[in-house]
């Protein structure tokens, strides 16, 4: 069987699939992050959720 490979959804590179609640919990609270991709098609890399984090926009849509 083989493993399935995703894409992440904001640089395009593989990765491991990061749900929504993961986006959630690592997003600064200061805030609103809202992405744009059906919840079962949510793939977002740990690079792209501390590079989200670091811009510290109010409401920041993907």
């Amino acid at each position: 069987m083989k493993e399935v490979e995703y894409k992440c959804n904001l640089c395009r590179r593989v990765t491991d699939k990061v749900d929504l609640m993961s986006v959630y919990y690592y997003s600064n609270t200061n805030y609103r992050l809202e992405i744009n991709v059906d919840k079962s098609d949510a793939h977002i890399c740990i690079e792209c959720i501390d590079m989200i984090r670091e811009t510290k926009e109010e409401n920041l849509k993907i």
